[in-house]
């Protein structure tokens, strides 16, 4: 009889807690990892470092798409972020900390997720009823149509805004 052994994915460990790119080869940042997970075929994992915080800048955001700003890489492919405790911030920052979309398929595990906004654009005024106005969609993660999927298992999810535009303005 033989048996198939499947080999786990060797992880992509983050070393470094600087919000975007960092050039540095011998350091991998989040944003780094996210990419690098979304270009490789199969399943990944991406490590944190234990208990590290992850502070999000506002002016960087990564990914902006009709869905909104969103503070890391769009996830596209089969990725687990192993969080070890550690946390996500974008407290008081005007975007989502991240997007899941396509055939995207996230796993949570062990993380802090706090902050994160995502706001709907006003409704139109003028000669005409104005429209309503747009959906906020994903305070701190938005899953995004198609086939895209999100398991959150021992994280916590923390002072997230998903707040719709004003209409008729």
């Amino acid at each position: 009889m033989s048996m198939n052994i499947i080999a786990a994915p060797t992880p992509i460990v983050v070393n470094s807690t600087v919000h975007g790119t960092d050039f540095n080869s011998a350091t991998t940042t989040l944003v780094e990892a996210i990419q690098q997970a979304n270009m490789a075929a199969g399943p990944d994992i991406i490590q944190l470092p234990s208990m590290a915080t992850f502070l999000s800048d506002d002016a960087l955001f990564i990914d902006s798409t009709s869905a909104g700003r969103t503070m890391y890489p769009s996830i596209t492919s089969n990725v687990t972020i192993q969080g070890n405790g550690s946390t996500l911030d974008a407290t008081g920052k005007n975007a989502r900390l991240i997007n899941v979309s396509g055939a995207g398929n996230l796993t949570l595990e062990n993380l802090n997720l706090v902050g994160g906004k995502a706001q709907g654009g006003d409704g139109a005024g003028g000669n005409f009823a104005g429209g309503g106005g747009g959906a906020g969609m994903g305070g701190a993660i938005f899953v995004n149509g198609g086939s895209a999927s999100l398991t959150v298992r021992n994280t916590m999810i923390a002072n997230s805004i998903a707040r719709g535009g004003i209409g008729n303005v």
